[in-house]
């Protein structure tokens, strides 16, 4: 759904080549037909590759994350991102992690909703718990 946002113009995608690499390693352990569609959509989306992070980079951030997950929140800040969307709900979605990097941190959904309620905010639709 991100993607198709990214399509339609209403997000832009920042990542590195490494990212998007593991990202097609994970779904193509999982399904092969999955792993051909999303190289079609990440060549499709409106993406800004980020050159790839340096050891300097990534160990700003190793007081948050394990070692191997740091490339994740370097890439992120490196690109300037106003939000970091992960999956990782064990190294990257965790209070430490959200409540010390600078760039917040959110889940699929958690990004989804928030994008939702910004559009309905707008369009003056949104009520949050009944009030307007």
């Amino acid at each position: 759904m991100i993607i198709r946002l990214s399509q339609a113009g209403f997000v832009k995608i920042v990542a590195t080549r490494r990212i998007l690499l593991e990202a097609e390693r994970n779904v193509g352990e999982k399904m092969e037909e999955a792993h051909s569609r999303l190289h079609r959509l990440f060549l499709e989306a409106d993406m800004e590759l980020v050159e790839e992070t340096s050891e300097a980079d990534e160990l700003m951030w190793e007081d948050l994350a394990p070692r191997k997950e740091l490339h994740v929140l370097a890439g992120a800040y490196k690109g300037r991102a106003d939000v970091l969307v992960s999956l990782d709900r064990r190294h990257i979605l965790t209070e430490r992690v959200k409540s010390s990097f600078p760039i917040p941190v959110r889940s699929p959904g958690e990004f989804l909703r928030e994008i939702a309620e910004g559009i309905g905010n707008e369009e003056g639709e949104g009520c949050d718990r009944g009030a307007c």
